[in-house]
């Protein structure tokens, strides 16, 4: 007895709806994990190098996670109810 997808045939899983960039599957998450080595890096030179490092550090630590931020809120949520 065949069911209605041995009639179809395989199902084909489509990849998500992404828009194209120019870096690979690979690079996706290496924008945060340099988010997380800056953020690292502001919390040592807080504990031990100079205020003026660290206020510019922790101000540039602070546009890339609104960046990073802005990048994902832009995304339509699939919600449906």
């Amino acid at each position: 007895m065949k069911t209605a997808t041995d009639a179809e045939g395989p199902q084909e899983r489509t990849p998500s709806a992404r828009p194209a960039s120019s870096c690979p599957k690979v690079c996706d998450p290496m924008y945060l994990t340099a988010l997380f080595l800056l953020l690292t890096a502001t919390l040592v030179v807080a504990a031990r190098g100079s205020r003026p490092a660290a206020l510019g550090l922790a101000t540039v630590s602070f546009i890339v996670a609104v960046g990073v931020y802005f990048h994902h809120a832009s995304d339509a949520l699939p919600l449906s109810f």
